[in-house]
């Protein structure tokens, strides 16, 4: 039998004559149902409310007309400065552009007032316009490379040239070519003879084949420089290549513009090859270049921009009206291990993205409002809160185009589509604080009785839901904050 253990505390107390401690009494876990009210209610006191507070919970139409009117200020004050000539409205120029640009970086400011000059001004052309003299206006570009793209294969070979040639041979036998093609001319001033630098119209060249029999300016492409260097049959393709290297430096670093940016002469492999097929403007002969239209009567002299962006139009009418376009989807398809891209005069994929996009923007903007209906339960609370969130976006321009602090001192007119973002950024933290509140005022009608005056309600209402819709935006406005740091002034 196993020799009984003694607890050494209570055999020293009961030798002393002492009685051992009584154990600890439990206490109760749960309180009496009073002190559990006592102690939720002192946890949560009631807020007393502010004089506005009141304010809002006695003259509820007269807050009502206040805030609704404070909010149709910015709309009208917009509409107001627009109207009187002040440019609110952001220009919207550059909609289309993805907004990269980084204004520290000298060399793509170097290169953004290179292009903007093609487009303003027309270095020392001014004067007489001859007819379809304008040949970097309205290029069709066209991109021959392996359907295997991600294994890039080499195409600079005799079968990727020869299907590239005819594609070029294709536009310089249809129909309208000769209306339409660039031309050069031998004299400027008059616009009587195109110049022809082709052996076929003109006995007296000698050289390299620049125009057609009519004068019609050739495309540029590597097809050209193998007709130009004697090998039209691309035959001797390294050789080839080695005589323009050292021949014509010049000619060279043409050539390398229209193949992959790797290629190299110790490098002869490229993965793709360009073609330029050159259509010229202005259909007419115009006296002079001006921006603008004058007053003149007889301004329609003149070559404007106006003009410019008709002629265009009506070349990209061409270009997708018939076989052309067919022509050059059908090369899409990737027939023997190659495909074609392109585009053409003022061909350009983002306006159809941007367009996109807005109609996306109208497609959230109703859903929000069809759910925030849902949600609440009363068409007027979902027309006000995206009354109030489309406001919010009026009042924003407002502080973005005058007020925010910039280079030139205040204010921005750079608007691209990175910032056409914002409206999903105001419409997201609008409809989310539309939310928030609406919840916590329906919760609050569940105990009425706890509520002194409705003036109590506003209060309680206020002190929960302004932590929850402060948290949440905050958080958005730190994280587009940390924005600012970036280089790129559309980010910015």
């Amino acid at each position: 039998m196993p020799k009984p253990t003694l607890n050494p505390t209570s055999f020293s107390l009961a030798s002393a004559g002492t009685k051992p401690p009584s154990p600890p009494k439990q206490i109760a876990s749960n309180p009496p149902p009073s002190a559990a009210h006592d102690h939720d209610h002192d946890s949560h006191p009631k807020p007393t409310p502010t004089n506005f507070q009141k304010y809002l919970a006695t003259h509820p139409a007269k807050s009502f007309i206040f805030f609704f009117l404070l909010n149709l200020s910015s709309v009208l004050l917009t509409l107001g400065l627009q109207l009187s000539g002040t440019a609110v409205v952001i220009s919207g120029d550059k909609i289309t552009q993805i907004g990269l640009e980084i204004p520290q970086d000298v060399y793509q400011k170097r290169a953004n007032g290179y292009e903007a000059a093609r487009q303003e001004a027309d270095f020392g052309l001014s004067g007489v316009k001859c007819p379809r003299s304008e040949a970097n206006r309205a290029p069709l570009q066209m991109i021959l490379e392996g359907s295997d793209s991600a294994n890039a294969p080499d195409v600079l070979t005799k079968p990727s040239l020869e299907k590239l040639e005819a594609m070029e041979q294709h536009f310089l036998l249809e129909e309208q070519w000769p209306s339409k093609c660039a031309l050069l001319w031998s004299d400027p001033q008059s616009c009587t003879t195109p110049a022809i630098y082709n052996t076929a119209g003109n006995s007296a060249w000698i050289g390299p084949n620049v125009t057609d029999p009519l004068g019609c300016l050739l495309p540029t492409s590597p097809v050209s420089f193998f007709h130009k260097y004697g090998d039209p049959t691309f035959s001797n393709i390294p050789q080839t290549l080695a005589r323009i290297h050292d021949q014509s430096p010049n000619d060279w670093f043409k050539l390398t513009t229209l193949l992959d940016k790797d290629f190299d002469i110790d490098n002869l492999h490229s993965s793709m090859l360009k073609t330029m097929v050159y259509y010229g403007t202005p259909f007419n002969n115009y006296t002079y270049y001006m921006k603008k239209p004058t007053k003149n009567p007889e301004h329609y002299e003149y070559y404007t921009q106006e003009f410019i962006t008709e002629e265009l139009a009506e070349l990209q009418e061409y270009f997708e009206g018939g076989e052309l376009i067919e022509y050059l989807e059908k090369n899409f398809q990737g027939a023997s291990g190659l495909r074609a891209s392109y585009n053409y005069v003022n061909y350009n994929p983002m306006q159809a993205l941007v367009l996109e996009d807005i109609s996306k923007i109208v497609v959230s903007i109703c859903f929000v409002f069809l759910y925030m209906w849902y949600s609440t339960e009363t068409f007027f609370i979902a027309s006000m809160g995206m009354f109030q969130i489309f406001t919010s976006f009026t009042s924003a321009n407002l502080i973005y185009r005058f007020l925010w602090p910039s280079s030139d001192g205040f204010g921005y007119e750079y608007f691209t589509l990175f910032c056409g973002l914002a409206m999903f950024v105001i419409m997201g933290i609008g409809a989310d604080d539309v939310f928030v509140y609406w919840d916590t005022w329906v919760a609050s009608s569940e105990n009425p009785e706890r509520f002194d005056s409705k003036a109590e309600r506003v209060a309680s209402v206020y002190s929960h839901a302004v932590n929850a819709m402060f948290v949440t935006s905050f958080t958005t406005v730190i994280s587009f904050f940390s924005n600012l740091q970036s280089s790129f002034i559309g980010v910015r």
